[in-house]
């Protein structure tokens, strides 16, 4: 989360206005193994990563995707 923050601050910098993250960026690439439980892998909204990205486009004026 700390290396995301602060590449998304690096982006707002430099005059990004829409920032999109890449899937699972959280996570390893679980996909390609089988029978993964991954429902710990899931988080509510509003959670850690919401409120974050909620702060940041409003300090920054950016608008945050999460694919």
């Amino acid at each position: 989360m700390e290396k995301t923050a602060e590449k998304i601050m690096q982006a707002a910098k430099l005059g990004a206005q829409i920032v999109c993250l890449q899937e699972l960026y959280r996570t390893r690439y679980f996909p390609q193994q089988e029978k993964v439980d991954v429902k710990d892998l899931a988080e509510f909204i509003p959670g850690e990563s919401t409120k974050l990205f909620s702060e940041l486009a409003k300090k920054h004026k950016i608008v945050p995707v999460r694919i």
